[in-house]
């Protein structure tokens, strides 16, 4: 089914037009499809090239930008909305098809990451209050539901506030990141290649990017940084990435290694805490190559 899909989208420029403005507008209502869109884009820079992808890209955007300025009288949302779903997975895919390695596009990703940061934090100081006003909006519309009293709901406010801006780049970072590696998987099944079952390809991060996130890590919790942080977390999403790939290695070795992995997704669902043993694991294996060592 996923490589029917997979094979219509990049059939034809029509076909890829029709499909991606589907998913995108999916993504007004639903707004985690936008992996999906986002893979939509990277499948076809990919297939057909960045120069097809980006003139797809724009006519989506254009499309958006009409229906939202008729449905909600603000074309901007669907400026925002293609800009925001589509420009990142034209530059990962373009990055992956000149490097030919997913490693080195996702370690552009986390640097272009970390610039965004940055300069978020550095062009915009009032950063944390703005988060702090729509937290403050939203978090009341929700206070009917809510048993929490006015003053514990103001410290919960300020508390996320601080951290905010590192939470959405983080998380635009692995949306992309994971969109990457599935239309990495359906390029493969399009093609009909030998090695499609390997769900992830091959991630062997850098030891230098493994030590700086320990020493930035260290960092944080020895000085209580906010800054730090949060930029110890945008790293470490990688080093998940990584982590899982390695155990997608491992498992395929095994005997029942597709029931190992299925608890290992089902752990990341159910308690996100697994998450950090994961990142442990993908920073373990970049300074040691563990996965070799356990698969043979």
């Amino acid at each position: 089914m996923l490589k029917g899909l997979a094979s219509f989208i990049v059939s034809s420029r029509l076909a890829a037009f029709g499909s991606l403005l589907a998913l995108c507008l999916l993504a007004l209502m639903l707004p985690l499809s936008a992996l999906f869109s986002s893979t939509a884009i990277m499948l076809v820079a990919l297939h057909a090239g960045s120069r097809q992808a980006l003139y797809i890209a724009v006519a989506c955007t254009l499309a958006l930008t009409v229906f939202t300025g008729f449905a909600n009288a603000n074309p901007l949302i669907g400026i925002a909305m293609g800009v925001a779903q589509l420009l990142p997975g034209l530059v990962l895919a373009s990055i992956y098809t000149r490097s030919g390695s997913l490693s080195v596009a996702l370690q552009t990703a986390v640097v272009i990451a970390l610039v965004v940061f940055i300069g978020v934090i550095r062009l915009l100081p009032d950063i944390e209050q703005i988060w702090a006003q729509l937290l403050h909006e939203l978090l009341t519309a929700m206070q009917a539901n809510t048993t929490l009293p006015p003053a514990q709901l103001e410290t919960v406010v300020s508390r996320l506030a601080q951290f905010m801006t590192g939470l959405v780049i983080g998380s635009a970072l692995l949306m992309h990141s994971i969109a990457l590696l599935f239309a990495h998987w359906l390029h493969a099944l399009v093609r009909n290649n030998d090695k499609a079952e390997i769900e992830h390809g091959e991630i062997s991060l850098s030891k230098v990017l493994a030590v700086a996130t320990i020493l930035t890590t260290a960092a944080a919790f020895a000085t209580q940084s906010v800054f730090l942080v949060q930029l110890s977390g945008i790293i470490g999403i990688l080093f998940f990435l990584q982590g899982m790939n390695a155990i997608h290695a491992i498992t395929r070795a095994m005997t029942k290694g597709k029931l190992w992995l299925i608890i290992s997704y089902l752990l990341v669902i159910f308690i996100p805490q697994a998450m950090l043993l994961i990142v442990l694991f993908g920073l373990i294996d970049s300074l040691s190559n563990l996965r070799s060592r356990i698969s043979h």
